[in-house]
């Protein structure tokens, strides 16, 4: 896998960027976010299942839920010291993930905001074959 995930403060505060380097890896990240709005999977450890090469966070999960939540991403912990994620979506919102995603097989490179600015612990920014 070159998938990797960096904790650091962006241009917009908190960001962790998950940068897809190969068409493989956008495979692995459309087939847990695909599983999670399906409802195949209620939890993925990120770290664990796609074995990605990580800076700033000690774990990061994501979790289905039933009910929307006005804050979906919390970090526990800071940009100091290795941080804890957890990520909660309803299965529609999985799907708008999954279809943010979806965008590369189209556009073959760039970036997706995944989370909301100034409502999530953190920016999730999903980057393809970019830099």
């Amino acid at each position: 896998m070159t998938i990797s995930i960096d904790f650091y403060e962006g241009a917009y505060g908190a960001t962790l960027r998950i940068k897809l380097h190969e068409v493989r890896d956008l495979e692995t990240v459309v087939e847990m976010f695909s599983a999670l709005a399906a409802g195949r999977k209620l939890t993925i450890d990120l770290l664990e299942d796609c074995s990605a090469q990580v800076t700033g966070i000690s774990n990061f999960t994501l979790l289905r839920v039933r009910k929307p939540l006005e804050k979906r991403l919390r970090v526990e912990g800071s940009l100091d010291q290795e941080a804890e994620v957890v990520w909660e979506a309803t299965s529609e919102e999985w799907e708008n993930c999954l279809g943010l995603t979806n965008a590369f097989k189209i556009e073959r490179s760039g970036h997706q905001y995944l989370t909301a600015e100034g409502v999530d612990d953190a920016l999730v920014v999903l980057s393809f074959r970019e830099g």
